[in-house]
């Protein structure tokens, strides 16, 4: 009856009430504030939109790996403008794919 509007409300709720609960849970563990994982989170969805416009704006004019491509850097970019992440995070997930092996 609701079609694609329906599942996609439907989806979104599921993600909202998944979240809270998963920041909840978060909460338990990570010693930060609440706080700061919302702002995070926020930086995070923010990078996401801005990937998401540019993306849109581009798909009819690049091919679909390049689109790939630039929504990572793009993404990448605005969450480093936004100061979605440190430096140690960027050498705690370098060294955790150098500690692998295949």
């Amino acid at each position: 009856r609701y079609g694609a509007l329906g599942a996609s409300l439907t989806l979104a709720l599921t993600s909202l009430i998944l979240f809270s609960l998963n920041l909840r849970a978060a909460g338990k563990i990570i010693t930060d504030k609440k706080i700061v994982l919302i702002i995070t989170a926020f930086k995070v969805v923010i990078a996401a939109g801005v990937m998401g416009v540019i993306i849109f704006i581009l798909k009819d004019y690049l091919y679909i790996f390049l689109n790939i491509i630039l929504g990572a850097l793009v993404y990448f970019a605005a969450l480093y403008l936004l100061k979605g992440f440190r430096k140690e995070d960027v050498f705690s997930i370098l060294a955790s794919f150098k500690s692998r092996k295949i």
